[in-house]
């Protein structure tokens, strides 16, 4: 018999809770979160080295960059201005103060 040839093993694919991917709202609520971090860092973005990571020009690097900054921002903002939430949904029953 000759040497053994491994042969690879299957891959198992991780499992996200029931098959379902992130909702929208999650994905927002992450991009904001990744935007947040991004303006608090005092750096500037090398368009040149984007556009050329991308397979396209630094203009339309720097301009595609522009468009979605506008994005978020918006988006920011809606964030802001929607009233918040209650945490406990609200079903007719008021809440006992004793309880909080």
């Amino acid at each position: 018999m000759g040497p053994k040839v491994a042969t690879p093993k299957k891959v198992a694919k991780a499992s996200t809770s029931a098959g379902k991917s992130p909702s929208k709202s999650d994905s927002d609520k992450n991009l904001l979160f990744l935007w947040t971090c991004l303006k608090s860092l005092d750096a500037q973005v090398d368009f040149a080295v984007v556009g050329q990571q991308l397979g396209i020009k630094a203009t339309a690097a720097r301009m595609r960059f522009v468009r979605l900054r506008h994005k978020l921002d918006n988006m920011e903002d809606e964030e802001e201005q929607s009233p918040a939430k209650n945490e406990h949904q609200d079903n007719g029953q008021q809440d006992d103060p004793a309880a909080l």
